[in-house]
């Protein structure tokens, strides 16, 4: 691993793969991402898996180019912090990588209050495989992304969401 600077990371190696770090907990969901991630050519990155934030900070490095955070992980975790909470300080943390909010709650209170927290996007844990690695390469990329029939709502409502990410989701979810 690369040494920190502060609470930024120096470059990557040119060559090396990037990391998307998914922390979740539920080990039926890790299983059935890394057998997505088997079973289709990821293009620039592999999955990382932490089942905890504290797991997941031994695990930050500099070929990380996205988190994805499962939203019920802290309370499973028996800690009082939120997952926006959790998001907040992971933003401190390592604040030039996007981090993306994974959840069974893919209600639009639940999406709304997550992008306006600063996520990099909401993904459902129902989403299909296809559009859940479009997802990821939208968010790795800068982009923001919502489920497609929350595009107007999210966009309407968050001062995080710029017109350029808000074209981007919609590109990838339409």
């Amino acid at each position: 691993m690369q040494e920190q600077s502060g609470s930024e990371f120096s470059e990557p190696d040119v060559g090396a793969c990037g990391q998307v770090l998914v922390i979740e907990d539920h080990e039926t969901i890790v299983a059935g991402l890394r057998a997505l991630s088997d079973s289709v050519q990821l293009t620039g990155y592999e999955l990382v898996f932490a089942s905890s934030m504290r797991d997941a900070a031994g695990l930050l490095n500099p070929r990380v180019e996205l988190l994805l955070l499962d939203a019920q992980l802290t309370a499973a975790e028996g800690g009082s912090e939120t997952s926006l909470s959790a998001l907040k300080a992971l933003q401190r943390q390592v604040p030039n990588v996007p981090i993306g909010i994974f959840s069974g709650d893919d209600s639009e209170s639940a999406v709304v209050r997550a992008i306006a927290a600063g996520a990099a996007g909401f993904i459902p844990k129902r989403t299909p495989p296809k559009l859940l690695l479009a997802a990821i390469d939208l968010m790795r990329h800068g982009g923001l992304y919502v489920p497609a029939n929350l595009i107007g709502t999210v966009g309407g409502t968050s001062d995080s969401a710029t017109p350029k990410r808000r074209m981007r989701a919609t590109d990838v979810t339409a």
